[in-house]
């Protein structure tokens, strides 16, 4: 099979490299989101961060990925405006055995839910496709049901599940890491598009 779509733009999003001096400050609105802020910083307890919080920990993230060539980030904007809604990164990637963490996140709810499955879309044709992975996985849990929903509906299974590992809303919850491999991912697109 090979592979001849677009990677960098689809029907309404455009993936480009991220700014740090112009997104950081979007990221910082969309910090007081826990499940947003602990992708930024998934260190500490998700906390909002200042703008200049963001701005340091994404230029000290673009430095160090632009030495170990392990690391990607790209801004998720809107194509019809260039708005920028959230972010695409790929923190770990292990050329060894090809294989990839990845975050896809979108700052505000109403956009989430518009444009979700679009821009996973994207970051699944990034990683399988461009970067050749044989397998990219990310970490969500039922405090974020429509994230879940949308990662089962693309083809994720789940491999891991952590119990109460996550604090949200007062309550504790089970971290869940998905997987999709890229022979899956092949096959689904076969099938849609037959």
């Amino acid at each position: 099979m090979t592979f001849t779509t677009q990677l960098f733009q689809s029907e309404n999003l455009v993936l480009e490299a991220y700014d740090p001096e112009k997104d950081a400050a979007s990221e910082a609105a969309f910090s007081y989101d826990p499940n947003y802020a602990a992708v930024i910083d998934g260190e500490g307890v998700p906390h909002p961060l200042t703008v200049f919080e963001v701005k340091k920990k994404r230029e000290e993230e673009l430095k160090k990925g632009g030495e170990k060539d392990n690391f990607f980030l790209f801004a998720l904007r809107r194509k019809s405006d260039g708005l920028f809604l959230g972010i695409l990164t790929f923190p770990h990637v292990f050329w060894f055995n090809r294989y990839a963490f990845f975050k896809m996140t979108i700052g505000e709810a109403e956009t989430r839910l518009a444009y979700f499955t679009e821009a996973l879309q994207m970051g699944l044709r990034y990683g399988l496709e461009e970067l050749g992975l044989y397998s990219m996985y990310t970490s969500t849990g039922e405090y974020e049901p429509e994230v879940k929903q949308g990662l089962e509906a693309a083809g994720f299974h789940e491999a891991v599940r952590q119990r109460e590992n996550v604090y949200r809303d007062g309550k504790l919850w089970d971290r869940v890491f998905m997987e999709i491999l890229q022979d899956e991912w092949k096959t689904r697109n076969a099938q849609v598009q037959s």
